[in-house]
């Protein structure tokens, strides 16, 4: 998918309805408040829109192009590599230019078993049908490349994460008036729990990679003695 060399700078970038931002900022509450730490990184220019409210969190950054506290090309994070506890991305990863090396510098700059939170949009929902008309409309994200969450996930479990959350947030086309797809979102979130049109997949850094169990270490060894095996 082809992406525009455009960034998201300000709320009239986003063709979401007001509700659908307060909803966005609800979710996210919710996610940042089961954690505990002393320096979250927002990425991107639009993550001002969607403050985080924690008082878990210590120390908070808004590191844009345009705006923020740090200014800084988004591909280059001008950061000490292992600094920050949570990075936080708002549809940073669906409108950059080379999403993959912002993942690396994420991973650079991420503390171990430290998280990193998404916020995308999902081509793989009612948002795709609009996504191919995206010539009759140029904004975002119909012009922008979109990725679905496992696509995401592969990449990150590629650098040793491992997935801590994933919901889809709303259900909604994003350009409708779409209440009826709000009255039966518990009913989609049960049979389509990853076909949201918004979603959040948070991943946290693994300082330790994961082991076998010890029931799995003595059927794949055939040694005679187990026990110097396990007490060794």
């Amino acid at each position: 998918m082809t992406k525009m060399n455009t960034y998201i700078h300000c709320r009239n970038d986003l063709p979401f309805s007001d509700e659908i931002i307060l909803k966005i900022q609800k979710n996210m509450d919710d996610i940042f408040a089961s954690f505990s730490a002393n320096i979250l990184l927002s990425v991107g220019d639009i993550a001002q829109l969607f403050p985080i409210h924690s008082v878990n969190i210590k120390k908070q950054f808004l590191l844009g192009t345009h705006a923020g506290d740090i200014s800084s090309d988004l591909l280059l994070l001008p950061i000490k590599k292992r600094t920050i506890d949570i990075c936080f991305l708002p549809f940073t990863l669906d409108y950059i230019d080379d999403s993959y090396q912002l993942i690396r510098e994420i991973d650079r700059v991420l503390m171990h078993d430290g998280y990193v939170v998404l916020l995308c949009c999902n081509p793989f929902s009612l948002l795709f049908f609009r996504y191919f008309l995206r010539t009759k409309n140029k904004l975002f994200p119909c012009n922008y490349g979109l990725y679905t969450p496992f696509r995401l996930l592969d990449w990150f479990q590629l650098l040793g994460y491992e997935l801590f959350t994933m919901k889809s947030i709303t259900y909604q086309t994003l350009f409708f008036n779409d209440e009826f797809v709000d009255h039966i979102y518990d009913w989609l979130l049960r049979i389509l729990p990853y076909n949201g049109s918004i979603y959040t997949l948070v991943m946290q850094k693994k300082s330790i990679p994961m082991t076998l169990k010890r029931e799995g270490l003595s059927r794949y060894y055939s040694f005679k003695n187990k026990k110097q095996v396990f007490n060794s």
